[in-house]
């Protein structure tokens, strides 16, 4: 059984507070994020994860965008500007050279 991107973040995201409208903005701009930094023109199985991971960040950063780090009573936080490495990876073994389009 074949499950689709949404179906799989849906899995990932159980017991969160987040409408699956949401989900699926988050998984087209993952999408066309992926897509454009590949130069492809449809996703693969490994490019797939790439957009899942994409998402799950995402989420994660929901409400906190453009902050580097925080910190409060001793405790701090960081995130991420870019994607983490294993993605890259990914993304980088996926790429190929091509042209703008018209």
């Amino acid at each position: 059984m074949t499950r689709t991107i949404l179906e799989r973040v849906i899995t990932r995201t159980e017991g969160m507070d987040i409408s699956e409208d949401l989900l699926e903005d988050l998984i087209e701009e993952g999408t066309e994020e992926v897509l454009s930094r590949t130069n492809q023109e449809k996703l693969n199985k490994p490019l797939e994860h790439v957009v899942i991971g994409c998402v799950l960040l995402r989420i994660n950063q929901l409400g906190v965008e453009g902050v580097k780090s925080e910190s409060y009573s001793g405790v701090s936080t960081s995130y991420l500007s870019d994607l983490p490495n294993h993605l890259q990876a990914v993304i980088n073994r996926n790429s190929r050279p091509g042209k703008w389009k018209k």
